[in-house]
C-alpha cells in the first residue's frame, strides 16, 4: 500500500510561465513513472502500488526536483525551455539548475 501524493500549485510569476513550470513538472514526473493531472497553474500527481525501496527512491527525486523547481517560474521563457530542463533533470544533469 505504499503510495505518493504529490500537489504544487501557484508561484509568483505570470501564468504562461507557471503553466510552463508545471508542464515541466508533469514531463519530469510522467518520466518517474507518476500519474499526472493538471488544470491550469495545479497540478496533482500519484504513485500507487509500488515496493518500499521504490518509493524511497522517488520520495528522494521528488526533493531534487522541489530544490530545482522552486523558482523556475522566472526562467519559463518558452515551452521548448521546459521540455529542455525537464530532460536535463531526468538526466540528472543539475547544473542547468
Amino acid at each position: 500500500k505504499n503510495y505518493i501524493h504529490f500537489k504544487f500549485h501557484g508561484g509568483g510569476a505570470a501564468i504562461n510561465r507557471r503553466v510552463r513550470r508545471i508542464n515541466f513538472l508533469v514531463e519530469v514526473l510522467s518520466g518517474l513513472d507518476f500519474r499526472t493531472h493538471t488544470q491550469g497553474d495545479l497540478l496533482v500527481a500519484r504513485l500507487d502500488k509500488y515496493e518500499h525501496d521504490f518509493i524511497q527512491t522517488r520520495l528522494s527525486d521528488l526533493g531534487r526536483l522541489t530544490m530545482c523547481v522552486r523558482q523556475l517560474d522566472m526562467l519559463m521563457d518558452s515551452d521548448v525551455r521546459a521540455s529542455a530542463l525537464a530532460q536535463a533533470f531526468l538526466r540528472s544533469d543539475f547544473s542547468k539548475f
